[in-house]
């Protein structure tokens, strides 16, 4: 059944591969020019003398465009590797899956965990701009605060570990069918 459903549409399989691997390039690549230009961008703020409020806003500033070019160009295009290479992985016979697919559970992990990391690290540094101070008039207000923090961070993580176990059982799964398909052909052929 998933022979014949790779063998009917090995075209299309093989254009979604490509278009992968094209996204895949165009996130990274991009990403690393955006942050560039970012960061680049970032040092003609001028906060005249007072040299404290500018070595904040540029710290704050990086740890934006760094957590940006992590999760916003780099998590999205590894991910796009990843899928051209099980697709490569799934229509190609001789194929060994790469770096990218053969720990794709552990880029994975390492991702979901430097996410905890960077909003941790957000969050403290709101609290060292006393922008805590001016929501604190109310607990409601607090709430509001660290509600972006908490809810979309876990439901990221949790994401992220979910297709982390998602890959790291379908490879075997694959590779099983593959040898047992090569066996059958063989029986086929003898």
């Amino acid at each position: 059944m998933i022979q014949t459903f790779i063998e009917k549409n090995r075209r299309l399989l093989r254009f979604y591969c490509l278009v992968a691997r094209i996204l895949g390039w165009v996130l990274t690549v991009g990403g690393v020019f955006w942050f560039f230009l970012t960061v680049a961008t970032s040092m003609n703020v001028n906060f005249g003398e007072n040299t404290e409020p500018l070595l904040r806003f540029l710290t704050f500033f990086l740890l934006y465009a760094f957590s940006s070019l992590l999760y916003d160009f780099f998590l999205p295009g590894i991910i796009a590797f990843g899928v051209a290479q099980l697709l490569r992985y799934l229509i190609t016979d001789d194929y060994k899956p790469d770096f990218i697919l053969r720990n794709a559970d552990r880029l994975l992990y390492t991702f979901a965990g430097l996410l905890v990391l960077t909003n941790i690290c957000r969050y403290s540094w709101y609290v060292d701009f006393k922008f805590l101070e001016i929501v604190s008039k109310s607990e409601f207000s607090r709430i509001l605060f660290v509600q972006p923090f908490l809810l979309p961070t876990l439901a990221k993580v949790l994401i992220l570990v979910g297709i982390a176990q998602i890959f790291r059982r379908l490879l075997p799964v694959i590779e099983e069918y593959k040898i047992a398909g090569l066996r059958n052909e063989r029986e086929e052929n003898a």
